[in-house]
């Protein structure tokens, strides 16, 4: 059977403007999901990707269970948005913002508005309804969580973004002031947010641990690592700094990991010629560029740099541990 847990959102941000034609296509998918999950709950988008949720009302889908989306980038949608929001609460429509940031809609050209983000949580909040942020990132945007390089997977620093060591961009420290506290916490929108405007001791977060087994025979000691999230982690377009190994060009990304050993997966390419990876620290000094290979000693400061060079398409994966 399905899973309880499962949450179906139908289409992400419809351009249309019409929200009969939304609606017609989500009938139509709403009866095939009904056919194998009978009670649950599916998310349907409203039109103008998803800014309009008032256009709904007087005319809702069929059903139970059925809830309608709202998505809004802070800096660019205020007032009028929120209206359309209170205007679909009055008339009792059940509402899910399956998206929203803290900046403006194009998150590389804007900056966080904290302002207009606080009167957001606080409609939320007071109407009891659900958002999911973007972005769990550390893409150079104003949108993400993490400072640029942060390892995904953490162990992070969270404290308030204005410190030095922490790993949290403003966008990221709003978000989670949001999610340790019961009530939006109120947040200047003049400056960035302070140890004083929300908790100064965030919960600590519990990195899953990395396991180790050991066997050992008459002649010979044998050490395996299981490999988890904490000790590898995939190199995907969501985690480069400069963008996707996937394309023609030269891109890189860097991290501050004590790495033991790294290697490729399908990187060849058959089309345009074989792909190389070079490694090195800060970015300097002579470059590994042999999969498995020892790379040079780095200081607890220092970061490993990946570079990719140009021509070859087709692989998938770069995996250290």
């Amino acid at each position: 059977g399905i899973p309880n847990n499962i949450i179906w959102e139908l289409y992400n941000e419809p351009i249309f403007n019409d929200w009969n034609t939304i609606k017609s296509f989500a009938t139509d998918l709403i009866s095939t999901i009904r056919g194998f999950d009978s009670d649950g709950v599916i998310i349907c988008g409203t039109p103008n990707w998803c800014q309009n949720p008032e256009a709904v009302i007087g005319n809702q889908l069929s059903g139970t269970n059925i809830m309608y989306s709202v998505h809004f980038y802070a800096a660019q949608h205020t007032d009028s948005y929120r209206a359309n929001v209170q205007t679909a609460l009055n008339a009792d429509l059940p509402l899910f913002v399956t998206e929203w940031g803290v900046c403006g809609y194009d998150p590389a050209n804007s900056s966080p508005d904290i302002g207009q983000s606080q009167q957001w949580m606080t409609l939320l909040h007071d109407n009891n309804i659900s958002w999911t942020n973007w972005a769990f990132t550390w893409k150079p945007e104003a949108s993400s969580a993490l400072k640029e390089g942060v390892w995904i997977t953490g162990p992070w620093t969270l404290t308030t973004n204005t410190d030095s060591n922490s790993d949290l961009t403003q966008s990221g420290w709003f978000v989670k002031q949001q999610l340790d506290t019961a009530k939006p916490a109120s947040v200047s929108s003049s400056s960035n947010p302070t140890p004083t405007d929300a908790p100064t001791t965030p919960p600590e977060v519990t990195n899953p641990p990395t396991t180790t087994t050991t066997s050992t025979t008459t002649t010979t000691t044998t050490t395996t690592t299981t490999t988890t999230t904490e000790s590898c982690r995939i190199i995907d377009p969501s985690v480069c700094i400069s963008g996707d190994f996937g394309t023609i060009n030269a891109y890189s990304f860097k991290t501050t990991r004590n790495i033991q050993g790294w290697g490729v997966s399908n990187f060849a390419s058959s089309r345009n010629g074989n792909r190389t990876i070079s490694v090195t620290v800060n970015g300097s000094g002579t470059a590994v560029t042999t999969p498995g290979a020892a790379l040079p000693p780095k200081g607890a400061n220092d970061y490993y740099v990946f570079v990719a060079s140009s021509g070859g398409e087709n692989w998938s994966q770069v995996y250290w541990w």
